[in-house]
């Protein structure tokens, strides 16, 4: 099982410049995409270089010849490394979702789901260390690894920000990420509401976004992760992610939140 967190060195940032550098030279071998991202100078081991390519290929975004180390992109990733929020979308829909346990990227998806259930308490847990123990002692409780670690943590926080569920922020030297789903939810809206209904009840709108987005309230890996960490109770409120990122909507004129009067 493939996770994009496992390293963090192969950043949002980094592996859409590969796609654009790819997509401009046609079909170049790994040693000059290497070369020229990560020139080898001075005996360097271009480690990021590397990671880059093996996440961008596992990711799907980027395919490698076996016999002549050629590398091109895939047809989707062709199509949306013309602009950058294009291929964050695209990135998004290659990685947010995953609901398989055995499937690439759980865990991205499953940590996220769990920091959407501690709301506010996320933000006093702002050290790694704390953070990743929580986690572990939630949803992996009897198992001797750590499923979850400083190094996930670290890439977890890039994605995070880059696929939509909060923005970066830093106090001191802590780095942690304010719950804020306003791009993720934004980018499934056009699929939640069909071009049949231009509105929605309530219960409604979170049927449909939960079916998309598994890690946001009344997702499949939201409640996993709710019963984890508050056994035998159940939500009284949206989460602080959600929340946060419907009002931000209705604010910008996104969406219209109203509560409509009961009919007799």
């Amino acid at each position: 099982m493939g996770e994009i967190i496992g390293n963090a060195q192969a950043t949002p940032g980094r592996i859409f410049a590969l796609a654009r550098l790819i997509g401009r030279l046609g079909e170049p071998t790994r040693e000059r995409v290497m070369d020229l991202l990560q020139p080898a100078e001075d005996g360097a081991k271009q480690d990021a270089a590397r990671t880059t390519i093996k996440e961008a290929i596992d990711a799907g975004v980027v395919v490698q010849e076996r016999e002549s180390g050629k590398l091109w992109l895939s047809d989707e990733a062709r199509q949306a490394v013309v602009s950058a929020d294009g291929f964050r979308r695209y990135m998004a829909s290659r990685l947010c979702g995953i609901r398989d346990v055995n499937g690439d990227n759980y865990y991205l998806n499953q940590f996220t789901a769990w920091y959407a259930v501690q709301n506010e308490t996320a933000l006093s847990l702002r050290s790694g260390i704390n953070l990743a123990a929580a986690f572990n002692d939630h949803l992996y409780p009897n198992q001797d690894g750590r499923t979850i670690n400083d190094t996930k943590l670290n890439g977890w926080r890039n994605w995070a920000a880059y696929l939509g569920w909060g923005t970066s922020y830093k106090l001191g030297t802590a780095d942690f990420i304010l719950p804020n789903a306003v791009v993720r939810v934004g980018d499934l809206l056009p699929m939640v509401f069909s071009t049949d209904r231009e509105s929605l009840p309530v219960s409604e709108f979170m049927h449909r976004l939960s079916a998309l987005a598994p890690e946001l309230d009344d997702g499949e890996l939201y409640q996993v992760a709710w019963e984890a960490s508050f056994p035998a109770t159940e939500p009284q409120y949206l989460s602080l992610m959600l929340s946060t990122a419907l009002r931000t909507l209705h604010e910008t004129g996104v969406i219209a939140l109203r509560r409509d009067a009961d009919t007799a």
